[in-house]
């Protein structure tokens, strides 16, 4: 299998709205600095006699400067912050991809290419500034979630820079696919609001956008499950260099394609055990009928791997694009566009 085919292969293992599927990050990346002035006391010179300053304009200084503007300022300021960053880093891993779509010379002309742009010391250092922000109070407990899981963000982004500086294409392209499931699962932790400030415009999964019911209803649910297996599913088969020699694609193949297999099974059981109203059963039907399908052939890519059986393996990748155009000619365009954010077809155009 030459190297072009099976990455158009591996591309029509989960085929979205465009051919290339661009995996864009944003990320936490600002300080914020909290200033404060303390107000000045009215002296007792202020007031000499009651009789000579009448008590109506006696007004202490701190009152003068009413604090609730400052607010907005403050939640602006905060969210405008993790937006530019978000850009910048978003920018970055542009880059990536566009390396890795390219035909290079050598395996080491990539190498040098990636160790050139130093894109992995800007998240690490970007991500690490994320301990030092300093949220609006209506944020600070989002805040502190997004404290937590960057953790993890960052220890991918320290495998990342590892794999450049030992030169290791097979390890880069496992940390990238890890760093975007880590950075995705961050922002499914998140309200709407702060998802939009760290995810990236036009990102093809959409996941800070809710269109369903109220949660626990059959369509928030669902429309919840595939969100999650989209982070899981996506970056994951997607992180395949043009570059990499066979020996290597399989190596990653075995590297991420068992949780796509995980991903996959655990958001048909998920579906399977939902019971959906009048109206939905068939759509319903299509959807569990595609993650079962895709789940089938992601076990027997992952053993076709195993084998190193190439043509079987390239077989496979045509296969799942069938299952996914079958699922997209099946459904409905107001189950696609409202719980599964139009992946299967885009029916408003």
């Amino acid at each position: 299998m030459s190297a072009p085919h099976s990455h158009i292969g591996m591309r029509k293992y989960f085929q979205l709205k465009s051919a290339t599927y661009p995996i864009l990050f944003g990320v936490i990346a600002v300080v914020l600095s909290a200033c404060s002035s303390a107000a000045a006391e009215p002296t007792a010179t202020v007031v000499p006699t009651a009789t000579v300053v009448p008590t109506a304009t006696v007004v202490p200084t701190a009152t003068v400067v009413p604090t609730a503007p400052v607010v907005p300022q403050v939640r602006s300021f905060y969210l405008d912050s993790l937006e530019n960053n978000a850009v910048q880093v978003t920018a970055a891993f542009a880059r990536i991809d566009e390396q890795m779509s390219k035909v290079w010379p050598t395996k080491d002309s990539l190498l040098d290419a990636f160790s050139d742009s130093d894109l992995s010391q800007e998240i690490i250092s970007s991500l690490g500034a994320v301990v030092q922000l300093f949220p609006p109070d209506e944020f600070e407990e989002e805040h502190r979630i997004l404290q937590e899981t960057a953790k993890t963000v960052v220890e991918y982004a320290h495998d990342l820079e590892r794999a450049l500086q030992g030169r290791d294409l097979v390890g880069m392209m496992v940390a990238k696919a890890n760093f975007a499931v880590s950075y995705k699962r961050m922002l499914l932790t998140l309200s709407p609001r702060l998802c939009s400030a760290l995810g990236i415009d036009n990102d093809p999964e959409v996941i800070c956008e809710i269109n369903a019911g109220a949660p626990g209803t059959y369509d928030a649910e669902v429309e919840r499950l595939f969100k999650v297996f989209r982070v899981e599913f996506a970056p994951r088969v997607t992180s395949f260099a043009l570059a990499l020699s066979e020996e290597e694609r399989f190596s990653v193949l075995a590297a991420l394609n068992r949780e796509v297999e995980v991903a996959t099974r655990e958001a048909a059981e998920k579906l399977a055990a939902l019971s959906p109203p009048e109206g939905r059963v068939d759509d319903h039907k299509i959807l569990l009928t595609f993650l079962e399908d895709t789940g089938k052939t992601a076990s027997a890519i992952t053993v076709a791997g195993e084998e190193r059986d190439d043509s079987k393996i390239e077989q496979l990748f045509t296969q799942s694009g069938t299952v996914f155009e079958a699922a997209g000619a099946a459904i409905s365009c107001e189950y696609s566009e409202t719980l599964l954010h139009g992946i299967f077809r885009d029916c408003v155009s």
